[in-house]
């Protein structure tokens, strides 16, 4: 008799306690670990969309800075001669040292600008 009461007490305990309170923490960890899922993407998409301006801002300011060494009298009219006289070594001489001189104290990036002719030869380089 003491051994039924004792099954029956364990089968509600089963019933009463430890089911449901299996149940709730079954179910609050899938809740929890889908919002924290969730969290991660989030924060990982505005991570890659704050990169993705500071880049396009990084390659639209590339892009002006050569526009606005292109657009330079001096260059235009040098490039000009050099494309007229077939690569005259005093113009590409000149050129080099307007470079060097003028552009590279006013911009430290300006390194890595290589000038072609119109026949895609390599002229000159700051």
């Amino acid at each position: 008799m003491l051994a039924q009461i004792g099954r029956r007490m364990l089968l509600w305990v089963l019933t009463l306690v430890i089911v449901p309170l299996g149940t709730v923490s079954l179910v609050t960890y899938y809740q929890t670990r889908q919002a924290l899922i969730g969290q991660i993407y989030a924060t990982l998409n505005v991570t890659a969309d704050s990169l993705k301006k500071q880049l396009d801002l990084f390659i639209e300011n590339k892009e002006i800075r050569a526009r606005e060494i292109a657009s330079y009298r001096f260059l235009r009219d040098t490039l000009r001669e050099i494309n007229r006289q077939s690569g005259k070594a005093e113009l590409i001489d000149e050129l080099n040292n307007y470079l060097e001189k003028e552009k590279v104290p006013l911009d430290p990036d300006i390194y890595d600008i290589l000038i072609f002719n119109k026949k895609g030869k390599f002229v000159s380089s700051s």
